[in-house]
């Protein structure tokens, strides 16, 4: 599965470069500080304790914005 691009609000980043509405990411498939995640070799650039740092900070990041968006 590709890594998602996301901002600094925890967005889902779309091919143009905008974010998709209320669609949020975190965790294992968000691009993090350790860069794309490469299947065939592993992530090169993991460093230990990144994944946690990006899925707690970004999990938490996403949770308050999500609170904001107004119900459908």
């Amino acid at each position: 599965m590709p890594n998602i691009l996301l901002n600094t609000r925890a967005q889902a980043m779309g091919k143009n470069g905008l974010p998709l509405p209320r669609l949020y990411v975190a965790g294992d498939n968000a691009v993090g500080l350790a860069g794309r995640r490469n299947d065939d070799t592993g992530c090169p650039g993991y460093l230990t304790g990144t994944g946690y740092l990006d899925a707690f900070g970004f999990g938490r990041i996403a949770g308050r914005n999500v609170a904001r968006e107004e119900p459908r």
